[in-house]
């Protein structure tokens, strides 16, 4: 178990942040469009549906993207972000990677961090691949002698044979992608930060990718990652946030936040529950069939438990009946999903 008051110990600690955004006077035109004259002339606390909430500040607007972040993460956690698109998983996972400055608060990062937000970043489009290799590692604090020795390993990964060795400005956006994928991803980090899984390229490529990131992931002692993907949450982490409108809703473990309503799940995780549930309605439908079946001939000898078995068939068609309906419609609204 890791001493979590050890003062080396890797450690992500952000006390009051906040992330906030000014309109400009084009903008600020906008909200009155959208908000209405009544909305756009309060002082404070605009609110949207989704997405960062806004307000007035004198004369200008400012979106809030987080707000009075309060969170800290110590060696052994994996932490899933959810929250709808414009919740602010994003922003705060780049606040965390040090992409992204905070307007106020405090936030403390001990211990290497590697990040799979931006993989390209830092590349110059005029310097060879190979250049950049040795720019980027530098760039991510890692050791000289580590970033010449791991060139081979970071080239072959990425398979860009010949082309390493030309201007990264001739490269295909997939194979910057690449390069930087495998650069990032030959470090060992700390602290791991990833905005959703592996989407893009190639399937083989994409496994290959996937494996990459899964020893990755071994090798951190802290991971954060912001996905939609309920599924790869709970199967990836051990603990929870869920963000709206910039602030942290709910933190906990995953079955504890589906109680509470904090996490949704998707229409397809729905349609399975219901698919199981309706199997096993169906199953025990059948049994008490053939128990009703079985008591039909014995007439009055057996009548209350005839009565009985009669009552609960009949609860039973009921409910089998409305998680019939609610597939349908389920089954209706996946379809529709599908089709966009």
């Amino acid at each position: 178990m890791p001493d979590y008051d050890d003062l080396n110990a890797p450690l992500v600690k952000l006390n009051g942040v906040y992330v906030e955004f000014p309109f400009h006077s084009d903008a600020t035109k906008g909200v009155k469009t959208l908000r209405g004259e009544n909305a756009a002339s309060h002082e404070s606390g605009i609110d949207s549906e989704s997405g960062a909430p806004f307000r007035k500040e004198n004369s200008k607007y400012l979106a809030t993207a987080l707000g009075d972040i309060n969170m800290t993460i110590k060696s052994g956690d994996r932490l899933g972000l959810m929250g709808h698109n414009g919740a602010g998983k994003s922003t705060l996972i780049r606040v965390i990677s040090g992409l992204l400055e905070p307007s106020r608060g405090e936030i403390m990062v001990r211990g290497r961090i590697a990040s799979t937000i931006s993989t390209t970043f830092g590349f110059d489009m005029r310097l060879t691949g190979r250049e950049n290799i040795i720019r980027r590692g530098l760039m991510m604090r890692m050791p000289v002698n580590d970033v010449y020795k791991g060139i081979e390993d970071i080239i072959s990964f990425a398979e860009l044979g010949h082309y390493i060795d030309m201007p990264m400005g001739t490269y295909s956006s997939g194979m910057r992608a690449r390069l930087g994928f495998a650069v990032t991803t030959s470090v060992d980090a700390d602290v791991l930060v990833m905005d959703e899984w592996i989407g893009a390229g190639d399937p083989r490529f994409i496994e290959k990718c996937e494996e990459r990131l899964s020893e990755m992931i071994g090798r951190s002692r802290i991971l954060i990652l912001a996905s939609h993907n309920h599924k790869l949450l709970e199967k990836t982490c051990n603990k929870f946030a869920v963000l709206n409108k910039g602030r942290i809703e709910r933190q906990g473990d995953f079955e504890a936040m589906q109680e509470t309503g904090a996490i949704k799940k998707t229409t397809t995780e729905k349609l399975a529950d219901l698919r199981k549930d309706f199997r096993s309605m169906k199953a025990e439908k059948r049994k008490l069939w053939l128990e009703f079946e079985k008591l039909k001939p014995s007439g009055a000898t057996d009548k209350s438990a005839f009565e009985k078995l009669q009552l609960e068939n009949r609860k039973l068609r009921e409910q089998l009946k409305s998680r019939r309906d609610q597939l349908q419609q389920l089954k209706s609204r996946l379809d529709e999903y599908k089709g966009q």
